[in-house]
């Protein structure tokens, strides 16, 4: 039985840089009343993403979640209903040092000489460069893997489509799902997550059920238990509806 399901937002909620599917947003969010009402076999419905808190508080706030918010990969933490954000215990003072080098880094020896690509800001537990498409973004991994490198051995480099993100290698979604698992007291098997990328396959692979939407990398796909026929929120109110037919034995 699936008791929490948790979702990525870029790739799954909505694409980068592009406009809110609102009419989907409004169906999930109507879904979720279910769960925020008790209704049987409705689990409860959260987030996990690398995007930031301030970000990932305005999706949940639109879609009325029930469950934990995870952002920055599961380094912070935000409840809806109490408004309170703690973090992980792996982001540690050090770690926070040397994030705060690679953003130097990032600032001096990339923003200063390209004006399309800047820095995510909004981040804590991350370092991180965005841009609005792989072409422009890209180029600039290699000298992101080199200056990480062996100068800080617990960082580690990933990318997407429209940014580079160096993250805590002990703050990971698949920390993230264990962390979710433990604080509702449950089994990890009691999870589902979808998500869309390379970096989620941990993820979908530390729960009960890993879903992946049409639209996820062929990489995520082969990692899931089921691929949804419908692309980004369509394929998350499929999943969410496939684990509610089967919490109910459907």
């Amino acid at each position: 039985m699936t008791q929490l399901f948790l979702s990525d937002i870029d790739g799954c909620i909505a694409m980068p840089y592009r406009p809110w599917d609102l009419p989907r947003m409004a169906e999930l969010a109507a879904l979720l009343e279910n769960a925020r009402q008790g209704a049987d076999h409705h689990p409860a419905f959260g987030l996990c993403t690398g995007r930031s808190y301030s970000y990932a508080e305005a999706v949940a706030q639109a879609l009325g979640v029930t469950g934990p918010v995870l952002f920055e990969s599961g380094a912070g933490w935000f409840d809806l209903q109490t408004a309170q954000v703690r973090w992980h215990d792996a982001f540690t003072d050090d770690v926070a040092r040397s994030l705060t080098e690679v953003r130097r880094f990032m600032e001096e020896e990339i923003i200063a000489e390209e004006g399309r690509i800047s820095i995510d800001y909004g981040k804590r537990a991350q370092a991180g460069l965005v841009g609005p498409s792989e072409a422009i973004v890209a180029p600039f991994l290699p000298a992101v893997r080199a200056f990480v490198g062996d100068r800080f051995p617990d960082l580690h480099v990933f990318e997407t489509h429209v940014s580079i993100d160096v993250v805590p290698k002990a703050l990971t979604k698949a920390e993230a799902m264990r962390w979710a698992a433990r604080e509702a007291g449950l089994d990890a098997s009691a999870l589902a997550f979808i998500g869309d990328t390379r970096g989620d396959v941990p993820a979908m692979e530390a729960v009960g059920l890993g879903f992946a939407p049409a639209n996820a990398q062929d990489v995520a796909k082969a990692a899931a238990d089921v691929v949804t026929s419908g692309a980004v929120l369509e394929g998350v109110i499929e999943a969410y509806r496939w684990c509610v037919a089967r919490n109910a034995g459907d």
